[in-house]
């Protein structure tokens, strides 16, 4: 039997999403599918929590309420089923006059989309008479479902660092009473990428030095170079991503994820700490200037340290009104903007020529609402843009290869991986009619040499 407290989670599961309330009602109450949609009806139209046994509750209460049609769900003599062994989930759901969603699905068996993915789903149905005549139809959807271990451990570290570090933030962020740039319906997008915080490079081996200070004036001066050039326009919110492959290294033996060693000139405690000051007066600094959305894209270099940062700064800025940090545990992240749906992922280990239809699976509704959509990747260090137009030249796709600041190291050099331009990029977007402006900030390595 359900208590009061467990009545008005349930209730509130009704309001955001009808079908997932009178399934989790009928499941924890041990009453039937109809007889839970006559409570949720009763207590919508006044009716007090029930005492003592719900069913007789409601046998006392509500017998005389007719069920309603809408979205009910299908005959009881059909049971919905999950069974999960390891990393697979089968699940069975049926529902009447139309299928589960798989989000509905997922939220009826409380199984986390960060974790699991839906590999296969099939959807059946048939008609069913009942007594009086009346005819309907059954729906019966059922999906496969594939759990990613390593997905899984990082919602497992996000809870627990969200837990943690939003009791001990002692930030306490005063509202902004007028922003720095004049507010109108554009976006300043900034991407600071590859930044590999740690790297050491010896002007001896390579041509030009780097270390843990360059990069971070390299990273402030990019920066401010950027909002300098995009001052001359208004706008009313801005998104960064800078943070795939924000680090060089992800173990405390300076390794990357996948084990390759690096050379790095700090110890990983500080190489963490500086990163995350790094981060802090980069954020301070823009949500003077705007609304500030931080993109936490993930690395082949730092896919760990990146993900804890974004913890961090998650907890750091979770009062702060003008500050939201996506870090959700997705290698692919999306952005709307009014008439403009932009992608970012860092893109190793994926083929570019089908990003296209990756967002246009992954983001159906915003893909079938926007006009103007690009990928913006990062991974190799130089520029390049890839643009795909339909036949009839009316709805193009950009992916969009940005520049990196960091410096060349022995393995790059060796290669002959030489003579990118050192830098970053930013964009003013249109709510309606999309990209309005690009800028670049390069860096100068041969002036940085000859400073010192």
């Amino acid at each position: 039997m359900a208590s009061q407290s467990q009545f008005a989670r349930l209730e509130l599961a009704y309001t955001k999403n009808p079908q997932i309330g009178r399934l989790k009602l009928s499941k924890e109450s041990s009453v039937s599918l109809s007889m839970a949609q006559r409570y949720l009806e009763w207590r919508r139209n006044g009716g007090l929590f029930p005492v003592g046994n719900l069913r007789i509750s409601l046998d006392d209460h509500v017998a005389g309420l007719p069920p309603t049609e809408e979205g009910q769900p299908c005959s009881e003599s059909l049971d919905d089923s999950c069974v999960k062994v390891g990393d697979a989930c089968n699940v069975v759901a049926n529902c009447k006059n139309r299928p589960y969603t798989v989000e509905e699905i997922a939220a009826l068996f409380d199984i986390d989309m960060d974790v699991w993915e839906a590999k296969r789903v099939t959807t059946n149905h048939w008609d069913v008479t009942n007594k009086d005549g009346t005819t309907y139809k059954n729906y019966q959807t059922k999906v496969v479902w594939s759990r990613d271990p390593d997905r899984a451990k990082m919602s497992f570290i996000k809870k627990l660092f969200a837990e943690e570090l939003q009791d001990m933030a002692p930030y306490q962020f005063d509202p902004i009473k007028e922003y720095i740039v004049t507010a109108a319906e554009k976006m300043l997008e900034i991407n600071i990428r590859d930044l590999h915080l740690g790297k050491l490079c010896w002007r001896g081996e390579t041509g030009e030095d780097y270390d843990s200070k360059i990069a971070a004036a390299r990273f402030h001066f990019a920066l401010d170079d950027l909002l300098t050039k995009a001052s001359v326009f208004g706008y009313e919110q801005i998104v960064i991503c800078a943070s795939d492959d924000f680090f060089n290294a992800d173990d405390v033996h300076g390794n990357t994820t996948s084990g390759t060693y690096q050379c790095t000139d700090v110890r990983w405690q500080k190489m963490f700490r500086l990163g995350r000051e790094l981060m802090c007066q980069a954020i301070d600094k823009l949500r003077t200037y705007a609304p500030v959305k931080v993109i936490m894209a993930t690395g082949n270099h730092d896919t760990q340290r990146s993900f804890f940062l974004g913890e961090v700064l998650s907890a750091v800025y979770h009062n702060c009104d003008n500050v939201e940090i996506d870090n959700s545990p997705k290698g692919r992240k999306y952005h709307r903007y009014g008439n403009v749906l932009l992608g970012f992922t860092h893109g190793n280990g994926l083929k570019q020529h089908e990003l296209p239809l990756i967002m246009a699976q992954e983001a159906p509704k915003d893909w079938g609402e926007t006009k103007y959509r690009e990928f913006h990747v990062a991974h190799f260090h130089k520029s390049k843009q890839i643009k795909y137009v339909d036949i009839d030249e009316n709805i193009g796709f950009v992916i969009r290869q940005m520049r990196s600041l960091t410096g060349t190291d022995s393995w790059h050099y060796e290669k002959g991986y030489v003579g990118s331009i050192k830098g970053a990029e930013a964009f003013i977007w249109d709510k309606e009619s999309g990209l309005v402006a690009q800028f670049e900030s390069h860096i100068d390595v041969g002036k940085e040499l000859s400073d010192k």
